[in-house]
């Protein structure tokens, strides 16, 4: 979520009012009209980024899903999945190792 355009009146000085930018137009000139999106538009752009990242998770879910059945049904399955559990750790290792 983006910062919006808002005005600010500071506690110690009662009456006075900050503009706090949220656009670069209004970086650039306070009196300049506000383009930050609406609450409307910034909905419909989550969503839209939702859906895209809903897909992309079920294309991966497949993916997974095809690969574990053709390696189970592969006449080396438990050779191979030895040796991915194998990586795995040693992964695992190198990024304790890390931090």
């Amino acid at each position: 979520m983006s910062l919006r355009c808002c005005w600010y009146e500071p506690v110690e000085e009662p009456g006075t009012r900050m503009l706090l930018p949220g656009c670069m137009e209004r970086v650039l000139d306070a009196d300049a009209d506000c383009t930050c999106p609406t609450t409307a538009e910034e909905i419909d752009r989550l969503k839209a980024e939702y859906a895209d990242l809903a897909s992309k998770a079920a294309g991966t879910s497949h993916a997974f899903s095809d690969l574990m059945s053709a390696v189970s049904a592969h006449r080396d399955a438990k050779a191979i999945f030895a040796d991915a559990d194998a990586r795995t750790a040693a992964h695992a290792d190198q990024v304790r190792d890390l931090s």
